[in-house]
């Protein structure tokens, strides 16, 4: 029997080691400053790649939350492995963004930002660092295209002989030809296009399947229900995927023009008593009109504002689909969205956390807002260093450090 063990004991350590390595290669790496350099540390503050690139603006650094990590060198951004810390692409471009749903990698090169009107052109690179779709695709400037992002297989693209727009698939194909003067992105399995200044919705085919007879128009959700005007200064409509008619008038009108429904529920503003609240995808109101500021419902709850007084000071707190509040209302200057299992708030202009009872979590401390992704958030501090310029005006790069969700510094803030 102790002859098997060695060999046995030797396969079990030799899978551990394999599978630990596996999970902290995948593991999101947090974006540090150090001595005036970038680096990456994992959630433990375990520095993970050394800092040694050039340094941006806060705003400008992302997670690495798949097999990548971006740095940035003086001419540009680079894609690198965390397993091996290999290039992935040769190029260097202005900025590179990471679709893990897509599996693709987004790279842009920006025009002259001294231009109001200036294009910026971006392509895609697949995962093995193929170049699926050629840097030629350019911003639109003569026709708004809602996104020039992935979305559901495809992405809207423009023209640039015709200033139309068209959709291709992640290969770079053109699925739906350039015809339309602008065109949103696929959501359940729908796209709304304008053709002679007026909206229809289109299936990935390409097929016309609702007519193009609305000047105001929104994406449909996940339930199947969009917003619509026949007229711009008309009432608002709820109609399905076939273009019924579900509400034919709602009895109050969405918060604003890009208002849409969340979970299932719209924000809808009452504008002779100047309360907010809810309705559902049949156009009844659930919520009554009563909060002064609302938010649309995220990850099931929504935060409300009950009352607003000159000092922009109010009472917020946070309600289910059924409109029941989960706390007394908190006085606060501005509370956040539910993220992370935290909502953020603002009292005597420092930010702090609650959680979902309206319990304090973490105290008010900083005056920036921090916001969790991955289980820490970045704390920031004005620096004096000075960033890149931005259209002509001056601005400043900012210190950052990390805290946990209790509260507990993970990285201090540091430059």
């Amino acid at each position: 029997m102790k002859r098997y063990f060695k060999p046995f004991l030797t396969i079990i350590i030799c899978l551990f080691f394999k599978i630990s390595f596996s999970q902290n290669t995948n593991e999101t790496w947090h974006p540090i400053i150090k001595n005036g350099k970038v680096g990456y540390i994992n959630k433990k503050g375990k520095i993970v790649e050394t800092p040694t690139y050039t340094r941006l603006n806060s705003y400008e650094l992302q997670n690495a939350t798949g097999d990548f990590f971006i740095a940035s060198l003086d001419h540009g951004e680079m894609i690198f492995t965390k397993k091996d810390k290999k290039l992935l692409i040769n190029d260097v471009y202005d900025k590179i963004k990471i679709d893990e749903q897509h599996k693709l990698i987004k790279v842009t090169n920006y025009g002259n930002r001294d231009e109001i009107f200036a294009q910026d052109t971006y392509g895609f690179y697949d995962f093995n660092g193929k170049n699926v779709i050629p840097v030629k695709l350019k911003t639109g400037l003569f026709s708004f295209s809602y996104s020039d992002n992935f979305h559901e297989g495809l992405i809207s693209f423009e023209d640039e002989k015709t200033n139309r727009n068209g959709y291709m698939d992640v290969n770079g194909n053109i699925v739906i030809k350039p015809q339309y003067n602008s065109a949103n992105s696929f959501h359940n399995g729908l796209a709304a296009v304008l053709k002679n200044e007026l909206y229809g919705y289109i299936n990935k085919h390409g097929k016309e399947v609702i007519d193009f007879k609305y000047e105001r128009i929104t994406d449909f959700n996940e339930n199947g229900y969009a917003l619509v005007k026949l007229k711009a200064k008309g009432p608002s409509m709820i109609i399905d995927k076939n273009g019924n008619i579900v509400k034919a008038k709602l009895p109050y009108q969405p918060a604003t023009e890009y208002t849409n429904f969340h979970n299932g529920l719209c924000l809808v503003y009452d504008s002779t008593i100047k309360k907010y609240g809810y309705i559902n995808e049949r156009g009844d109101l659930v919520v009554d009109l009563k909060y002064s500021h609302a938010k649309d419902f995220e990850n099931g709850y929504a935060v409300v504002d009950m009352y607003s007084s000159s000092s922009a000071l109010g009472l917020w707190t946070v309600i289910d689909p059924t409109g029941k509040e989960m706390f007394t209302p908190i006085a606060a200057e501005y509370m956040g969205g539910y993220n992370d299992g935290l909502i953020d708030i603002r009292q005597n202009k420092l930010y702090g956390f609650i959680d979902i009872k309206g319990k304090t979590i973490i105290a008010p401390t900083w005056t920036n807002n921090p916001h969790f992704q991955d289980g820490l958030a970045m704390i920031t501090e004005e620096s004096t260093e000075k960033g890149e310029p931005f259209y002509g005006m001056e601005t400043y790069m900012q210190k950052i450090g990390y805290i946990d969700k209790t509260g507990k510094i993970i990285w201090p803030i540091s430059e």
